[in-house]
């Protein structure tokens, strides 16, 4: 895996911290003046947007019931049921295999305590083993989640050695979390050597000695430091206290990664989103309520990852959520992996069984212990949105032309001529079955909660098909992304539908795809990807999009074909907008040229080189902040106000002097006479 580093590491790449042999003292003592304070949401927007988007699952050994048996070692006991690297080596392939390029993974303060050593051995195996499939690990220090407390199972706090086997049939029967409550009741013992016998002692080392470790290591991604803080009836107050030490702790060490603490429905939510650079949201609820509070998280304006989420039995689903998640941008972490010793494929709240074969419904896990898939249909989506993010990140991409794209011209409905095929600006209307069948509309505002993708028209099919034959051909070598955005009315239940793309009155077959499944009232992407290979009998063929719905209704919008010509250049760093790997005053040129302009025309990765930089489909004020936070990291504090010859801080004085307005936001792009985009100057198309 290569990965460009962050843009504030441009400037200045710190190397690694020794680990040393296990000690009474800390690993190292941490510079003060090396520590950093909580990111700025154009801090934490600017290192996620150098990331592709991020997907995963909560992941735990199989042959493991908790984490401390995960992490610990026992070699006097041939194939126990503790730290297994070629077991492990076995699921991460069956990440590798969902299209994952992240795990969310608990470590263990116990084990940690009693075998340092050990220990970070261990983990270094486990961050190689990853790095090796293109997986960047969140790591988790604490976790106050305890399922011991169910009457059919001894109530346990995190313990070492031998763990229980599992209650057959028990949904995490043996799952001890992290820390518990010999760290969060004793902080006053926080700050003494791991080797002094009282409770709670090394937690500061603990925390420093991992993060150190890894600050400028780019195979962590995130340290998702604190799991669910106040559950399984620990103290709010107590966690609080923990939630603030770890933040401390950890950035003293200025690592590159974020820090995030989760927050769920506790006590400790309003310290744990305090103390984060990006947020970590936890809900297991059906498509509406999770894509509402997500969204809620999002427009915060701090990057959002969902770390716990899927449990079908409660309709949180991958077909009904994912597609909203990657239309938002959001990162997600599934629940789990592989139904192994936790037994979590069983729900919340299940009773010891007798025949424990499998539930008719797996509540969370994507795989079987012997690597079979549950369902390969939700790999297939993942895969299908991984692949969509490496080719939209494409910069030898373009847009195809299509007429009429967001039908806001012509209005067509009412009564099917029989006579002939009927055209309306662009598209003709291929397949009818009678009746009233549909056209353009401008939707009450009852049918939709959101605003139309792109324009005020859209399209509305009762049974029909419409297509449209395009000026391009089918290219050999060429990647085709195929996208609509497909509304939900309000108080209807959306039919079966499709998207298709055809080379001479062929139906092509796409690589992969989703089709999503909006909730009431909103709008989202479906897409489709293809692939012309050389040989093909219909290269040189006319390509033509056709759109259909079985029932009624459907609604179309902001039909987009994109054609990807190579894959060999990618986005790099935020904010390096010629991809030269250097933050200059050439960047800025471009960036202030593409001030309120409209790129709805743009690819995405256009878009992005035109000052997109949060990908929110305009060069705003919010790109502003990224811009301006980046060249300073890569240039030095003051090096954005000596390029102008502007004083800093005068933010709004900067303003003033290149022409922004604060409140500049997409509304004003589109009713303000938006300019054509200006080129960026490094090839002769532009993305």
């Amino acid at each position: 895996m290569s990965h460009p580093l962050p843009a504030r590491l441009v400037a200045s790449f710190r190397v690694l911290l020794p680990l040393i042999a296990a000690a009474a003292s800390p690993a190292f003592c941490p510079d003060p003046a090396a520590a950093r304070d909580r990111w700025t949401p154009a801090e934490a927007q600017s290192w996620y947007q150098d990331q592709p988007r991020m997907f995963g699952a909560n992941y735990v050994m199989g042959y493991a019931a908790a984490a401390t048996e995960m992490w610990q070692a026992d070699t006097t006991v041939p194939g126990a049921n503790t730290f297994d690297i070629n077991r492990i080596a076995f699921e991460l392939d069956r990440a590798q295999q969902a299209g994952f390029n992240t795990l969310r993974v608990t470590l263990s303060y116990e084990v940690w305590r009693d075998d340092r050593e050990g220990f970070m051995q261990r983990l270094k195996q486990f961050v190689s083993a990853s790095d090796a499939r293109g997986i960047r690990p969140a790591f988790i220090f604490w976790d106050d989640v305890n399922f011991t407390n169910d009457p059919n199972v001894p109530t346990r706090q995190p313990y070492l050695g031998a763990q229980a086997d599992p209650v057959p049939g028990m949904h995490n029967s043996q799952w001890t979390g992290t820390g518990g409550t010999a760290v969060l009741t004793n902080s006053q013992n926080w700050d003494l050597p791991r080797t002094d016998p009282a409770d709670g002692s090394g937690a500061k080392q603990y925390i420093q000695d991992i993060v150190g470790a890894y600050a400028s290591d780019d195979r962590v991604l995130m340290w998702n430091a604190y799991n669910e803080p106040a559950n399984g009836g620990q103290s709010a107050a107590n966690a609080r206290a923990l939630i603030d030490a770890t933040a401390s702790w950890a950035r003293e060490l200025d690592p590159q990664q974020p820090i995030s603490f989760d927050v769920w429905g506790s006590g400790a939510d309003g310290v744990a989103a305090a103390q984060s650079d990006v947020y970590s949201y936890h809900i297991y609820a059906g498509p509406e309520a999770t894509i509402s509070n997500v969204r809620r998280w999002a427009e915060s304006g701090r990057p959002v990852f969902l770390t716990e989420w899927m449990a079908r039995t409660f309709g949180s689903t991958i077909p009904d959520i994912l597609p909203e998640l990657m239309d938002m941008g959001v990162g997600a972490y599934n629940w789990g992996l592989v139904n192994g010793d936790q037994q979590t494929h069983w729900a919340w709240g299940s009773q010891p069984q007798t025949d424990t074969t499998e539930p008719d419904v797996w509540f969370h896990d994507l795989f079987r212990r012997d690597g079979t898939p549950y369902r390969q249909s939700e790999l297939d989506q993942y895969n299908h949105y991984r692949g969509l993010d490496n080719l939209l990140r494409a910069v030898d991409s373009r847009r195809v032309a299509i007429e009429n794209a967001s039908f806001e011209a012509d209005n067509l409905g009412g009564v099917p001529d029989a006579a002939a095929h009927r055209q309306f600006q662009g598209w003709t209307v291929v397949r009818e079955q009678g009746g009233w069948v549909g056209g353009t509309i401008v939707p009450d505002t009852w049918h939709f909660d959101e605003d139309l993708p792109n324009g005020s028209q859209a399209m509305f099919a009762v049974d029909l098909e419409v297509g449209q034959v395009l000026d391009e051909t089918f290219t050999e070598d060429t990647y085709y992304v195929l996208m609509a955005a497909i509304g939900h009315r309000a108080e209807r239940t959306l039919p079966d539908y499709d998207l298709n793309l055809l080379a001479g009155g062929v139906e092509l077959t796409p690589l992969s795809e989703s089709l999503a499944n909006p909730v009431e009232g909103a709008w989202t992407d479906s897409s489709k990807i293809y692939y012309a290979a050389p040989g093909d009998p219909l290269l040189g063929q006319p390509l033509e999009i056709r759109l259909n719905s079985t029932g009624y209704e459907t609604f179309f919008d902001d039909i987009r074909l994109i054609a990807v010509d190579s894959l060999l250049e990618t986005l790099g760093q935020t904010s390096d907008l010629n991809l030269d790997g250097q933050i200059t005053a050439a960047d800025w040129a471009i960036f202030t040229a593409n001030q309120r302009v409209d790129l709805s025309g743009l690819t995405p990765a256009g878009r992005f080189l035109h000052g997109d930089l949060d990908r929110d489909g305009d060069n705003d004020y919010d790109d502003f902040q990224i811009f301006k936070f980046d060249f300073n990291a890569a240039n030095g504090a003051g090096a954005f106000a000596a390029m102008l010859a502007a004083p800093e801080p005068s933010t709004l004085a900067l303003l003033a002097a290149i022409g922004f307005a604060v409140a500049s936001r997409r509304r004003v792009l589109e009713t303000d006479r938006p300019r054509a985009p200006v080129p960026v100057g490094r090839s002769s198309r532009t993305p």
